[in-house]
């Protein structure tokens, strides 16, 4: 989620179909704009029902409550600033997401990476979601970890970002499809399959 703005946004699609998601009222961030979120789950298509959706970056949980309400079987939500925690935290017992499908993790998202992802989803991390702040190098090393270290579970990663990924060499992951949306873009990273995803 990057940081900047703030506001509300309605859940697009599924069970939690026209809900309102809080976010902090402070300009700490925004949420993903809703064309993007709805291209994204587009893409996904059926891949997020009963998949384990991690959401890097969370803020107040946009997208990853979005894969909740489409059907994901869990999602780790993962965000270190404290109010956007909070309203992520009332965002899912407004919703009434229970605890083992709505997962909390407040700490960095790139230490979670290199620490947490595997022991928390028990190496069953299907579909990572990410989209750090524009102005720090953060998408850059998310996708140079998965670059570099296999995760058996992972089928796809998705990263909102700005520039492009698409003349760079990789060893692990291939891009399935890059989309612009103005300054922005989301690159759809999947596994080698040599390397058993």
């Amino acid at each position: 989620m990057s940081r900047r703005g703030s506001g509300a946004i309605r859940i697009l699609a599924g069970d939690l179909c026209g809900r309102r998601l809080r976010y902090p009222r402070e300009r700490i961030m925004r949420p993903t704009m809703t064309k993007t979120r709805e291209s994204v789950f587009n893409s996904l298509h059926k891949r997020t029902k009963g998949a384990v959706f991690v959401d890097l970056f969370a803020a107040a949980g946009g997208m990853g409550i979005e894969a909740l309400s489409r059907g994901a079987s869990a999602v780790h939500f993962v965000e270190m600033h404290p109010d956007a925690v909070r309203c992520l935290r009332e965002n899912l017992s407004a919703l009434r997401v229970d605890a083992e499908r709505g997962v909390i993790h407040q700490c960095d998202a790139l230490a979670f990476l290199t620490g947490d992802l595997d022991a928390a989803t028990g190496g069953t991390a299907n579909i990572v979601w990410a989209d750090p702040p524009y102005d720090s190098d953060a998408a850059a090393l998310v996708v140079a970890h998965f670059d570099a270290t296999t995760h058996d579970g992972l089928r796809m990663l998705v990263v909102e970002h700005r520039g492009s990924f698409a003349n760079q060499d990789f060893l692990r992951l291939h891009i399935r499809r890059e989309k612009s949306f103005g300054d922005t873009t989301v690159t759809f990273f999947e596994p080698n399959r040599e390397d058993g995803a």
